[in-house]
């Protein structure tokens, strides 16, 4: 397996991605959006050959300050902080490396029509709701948090109040040279949602309806995804 490190420079063109699934229901609709069809089309005909996936040897590093750098915007706002999951770092590995090796670029797998619920079904990853926050072609941990936190699909991934875990994962290679994988999650055995969506609303506004936060934003808001600038 090839293994390099994250100081690489290069001209790749940088993407972002967002999802959200809630147990018993659908929270992101990759069809909806013709930016997203026109990022998908381009990269998932494979038929020009891209360097096979590969793990940076300072993979451990820059997952360990993504992680710093997630609960740092999380507790600046009174967010608990998340904590590491194996099976969601495993998750977000492993999807990682598909999209590298299989040239696409999206929430859906086109080979297997499997999104992050899914995949964390079949990881036997248990769940109340999980979300998904992907980037390729940014170079650095700062970049791709910073591109992650100017989108609002992605933002509010990184700030759900309501997630307790955290999956990273980096990996080199495909058609962006480097690949973010973001898998969030709450665990079936946790207190039910619900219930921390109406004491949050509580705490912020002294009662009211028990809605979460992310009650309020529509499906497309979690399902952003677009070529930025070249770097």
């Amino acid at each position: 397996m090839v293994r390099s490190k994250l100081s690489w420079g290069g001209s790749f063109r940088a993407c972002i991605a967002a999802a959200l699934v809630l147990l018993g229901g659908v929270g992101c609709q990759e069809e909806d959006g013709g930016a997203l069809r026109m990022i998908f089309d381009d990269t998932v005909a494979g038929d020009t050959a891209f360097a096979p996936c590969g793990t940076p040897e300072d993979e451990l590093r820059a997952t360990r300050e993504l992680l710093t750098q997630i609960n740092r915007e999380r507790t600046r706002r009174g967010i608990d902080s998340l904590k590491r999951n194996d099976t969601l770092d495993k998750i977000a590995a492993f999807y990682a490396c598909r999209m590298i090796d299989g040239n696409f670029f999206s929430h859906r797998d086109p080979f297997d029509r499997s999104r992050i619920d899914t995949r964390a079904q079949d990881f036997g990853y248990a769940f109340q709701k999980v979300g998904e926050n992907l980037a390729a072609g940014q170079w650095s941990v700062e970049q791709v948090m910073r591109e992650w936190m100017n989108s609002e699909g992605h933002r509010n991934n990184i700030l759900d109040p309501t997630y307790t875990e955290v999956g990273l994962s980096v990996r080199l290679g495909g058609k962006h040279g480097i690949y973010w994988v973001q898998e969030f999650g709450r665990p079936l055995n946790e207190r039910p949602i619900d219930l921390v969506a109406a004491e949050t609303t509580d705490a912020d506004q002294g009662g009211g309806s028990g809605e979460s936060p992310s009650d309020n934003l529509s499906p497309a808001d979690f399902e952003e995804a677009w070529y930025l600038d070249e770097y």
